[in-house]
């Protein structure tokens, strides 16, 4: 009877540990770069789960005062699968030469944990 419990408690110390770890994998931040030329469009995929609840959501401390905001689409990868496998495409246009940084975070609206985040570093020449 003692070997069960402590098999028992083992296998959730095991549970919890490998929760603890594959949380702090899917925080981790992605970095990306984008060269693109004055009046140039661009777009960024994202992978995503609408039917999930989840979004990506531009961050309030991107500096995208000289990219012109175009327009943000959601494709459906596979009919057939559940749980909802978009791409969530965002367009931008450079508007003036410059280093700028877009910040988007993948969460559900009325949560604050933050499941992904994307940071994209735009230089438009």
């Amino acid at each position: 009877m003692k070997i069960t419990h402590k098999l028992l408690l083992t296998t959730l110390m095991l549970f919890a540990i490998n929760f603890v770890f594959s949380q702090e994998q899917t925080n981790s931040d992605t970095t990306l770069s984008k060269r693109i030329k004055k009046n140039e469009t661009f777009t960024l995929d994202f992978r995503s789960c609408h039917s999930c609840g989840y979004r990506w959501i531009m961050d309030s401390n991107s500096d995208s005062t000289k990219l012109k905001f175009i327009a943000t689409t959601s494709v459906k990868n596979s009919e057939h699968q559940v749980g909802g496998n978009e791409t969530e495409s965002w367009s931008f246009k450079g508007l003036k030469k410059g280093k700028y940084q877009l910040i988007f975070v993948y969460k559900r609206p009325w949560v604050d944990k933050i499941q992904k985040k994307e940071i994209v570093n735009v230089r438009v020449k």
